[in-house]
């Protein structure tokens, strides 16, 4: 998806009961905790090669090293998802 200052990915798990989850740059312990709408994290943005990368990647099995995905999926008022 495409941010004014780079690139969000979305990655699905490839099975029929899962949904695309935000990748971003860390591990599962380092997403901060929701705190209502603000802008998108620097580690959640790639630019457009790196995002190619990414996904090429995960089309092929697996993140690169240093990525996980989110836990939050929804994008609402509610739910926090970095996108302001």
């Amino acid at each position: 998806m495409r941010y004014p200052t780079g690139w969000v990915v979305d990655a699905h798990d490839g099975t029929p009961d899962g949904f695309a989850k935000r990748v971003y740059r860390g591990g599962p312990g380092d997403y901060p905790k929701p705190s209502g709408r603000r802008p998108a994290f620097d580690f959640k943005l790639w630019q457009s090669y790196a995002a190619a990368d990414l996904m090429w990647t995960w089309l092929h099995g697996s993140l690169p090293e240093g990525c996980s995905r989110t836990m939050r999926h929804m994008i609402s008022g509610v739910f926090d998802h970095g996108l302001g």
